[in-house]
């Protein structure tokens, strides 16, 4: 568990950093270092509570795969109500530039969340295998077709 825990959170902060390279000169322009201290303590506090969420995922992948739907509605707990109390924290302590920090937290939030859906879709991939093919196409089943469909395909009985 701890090894696949150690290769999510270096995703993650790859992903973060690359976010933080990019973004860093348009943040220092927009306000200076105040809102480059912002942006930064948003992406660490963001990042942090991410992978502190990853815990459940990787360990009900390891120990018990049929909880991953459960750990995966857990890890989204975690980490909404884990950004909320350490933002909240780190604003009253520190006093960062309200617009800067909020619109930055938010911003790395949404980045994490949406690496996090496709890791634990992969974990979902990799515990229950693909989704089965029908030969009537995607999304198509044969409760799909009209009834008229259905009617038509029934055998006919010679008289």
């Amino acid at each position: 568990m701890l090894g696949r825990l150690a290769k999510l959170a270096i995703q993650a902060a790859g992903l973060v950093l690359m976010v933080v390279l990019l973004a860093s000169w348009p943040s220092y322009r927009w306000g200076g270092s105040e809102n480059l201290q912002a942006m930064l303590a948003g992406a660490g506090l963001t990042l942090v509570v991410s992978i502190i969420s990853l815990i459940p995922m990787a360990a009900a992948v390891q120990r018990r795969a049929d909880w991953l739907g459960q750990a995966c509605l857990g890890a989204t707990v975690i980490r909404l109500l884990g950004t909320l109390v350490a933002g909240m924290g780190w604003y009253l302590l520190l006093r960062p530039r309200l617009a800067a920090f909020a619109l930055w937290t938010m911003l790395f939030y949404l980045i994490l969340l949406a690496w996090e859906t496709k890791t634990a879709m992969g974990y979902i991939r990799l515990v229950y295998g693909e989704p089965k093919k029908t030969p009537y196409g995607p999304g198509q089943h044969e409760s799909n077709k009209q009834p008229d469909d259905r009617l038509s395909e029934a055998p006919r009985k010679e008289t």
